[in-house]
């Protein structure tokens, strides 16, 4: 469980962008505060606190003259700066601009190496996705079991079944459908915590995996592509309701329209949801 009180990232955007921002942070597990005049923006670089700030450039350029000496000291005592947006009328000096990074793409791994530098009780060596996909995973038994994924990244996936856990050590094979991208991958992964329900855990039952697939594999190389994807395209940061549909369901969530396929689970058959 995450502590938000602790992970101290800090938006100075406009309203709408703010939205998206956050969003993101959320979908990387990280909790992220919105700074709505340039006052706060002034007092969050000022504090002794460390952290991220998350500006855009342009309303950064625009007030630049009178907050430049405490950018100058926040960026000094080893605080994290990142840009967003266009430069519009107010174009920032180059000398500023050398020192800060630009993260208007919204790569996910260079968010995560300055949350990692930048915030001190960050520890996630993989970007992490918060998702509600469905999956089906085989036991070495050669047993299949539907699951739900509920996240993800390119380390493992922590998965939600109602079935007898798998046990810690155990070998699975995981098949990830990459949703938006019409793929469907299936990792080698190792079962390193089990999740019994209970109240803290809001009653989840599941198994913590870490993939075992070689990094260089080109399964990963498309998991890494799956995540770039989730994190650049606002459609798909709108959070969304259970991805199992009853048969002959046309719509689920956002109106989201859903691709009915069948996975075989032994001698079922049952529905599982591919999204466009």
């Amino acid at each position: 469980m995450r502590s938000s009180k602790n992970w101290l990232v800090k938006l100075y955007q406009p309203e709408a962008d703010s939205v998206k921002w956050r969003f993101l942070f959320d979908f990387l597990g990280v909790a992220s505060t919105p700074l709505r005049k340039e006052k706060e923006l002034v007092q969050s670089l000022l504090c002794d606190e460390p952290g991220l700030v998350v500006i855009d450039r342009n309303l950064l350029g625009e007030a630049f003259a009178t907050i430049e000496a405490s950018c100058t000291t926040w960026l000094a005592r080893g605080g994290g700066m990142a840009l967003t947006g266009h430069a519009g009328l107010w174009p920032l000096p180059a000398a500023f601009l050398a020192q800060v990074p630009d993260i208007s793409e919204r790569d996910p791994f260079m968010i995560n190496a300055l949350l990692h530098r930048f915030v001190p009780t960050y520890s996630r060596l993989h970007p992490r996705l918060g998702t509600r996909l469905p999956g089906l995973y085989t036991r070495s038994s050669g047993h299949c079991q539907i699951c739900e994924i509920m996240n993800l990244s390119p380390g493992g996936a922590f998965i939600r079944t109602t079935e007898t856990l798998p046990v810690f050590g155990e070998e699975l094979q995981l098949n990830v459908p990459l949703i938006g991208m019409n793929k469907e991958i299936e990792l080698s992964s190792r079962v390193v915590s089990q999740f019994f329900p209970n109240e803290e855990n809001n009653y989840a039952q599941g198994v913590g995996v870490k993939f075992v697939t070689e990094e260089s594999s080109p399964l990963i190389v498309e998991l890494n592509n799956y995540v770039r994807y989730v994190l650049a395209n606002d459609e798909m940061l709108v959070p969304r309701i259970s991805p199992f549909v009853d048969e002959g369901s046309k719509k689920i969530g956002h109106d989201v329209k859903a691709l009915p396929s069948r996975i075989e689970v032994g001698k079922e058959r049952r529905l599982v949801a591919n999204f466009r």
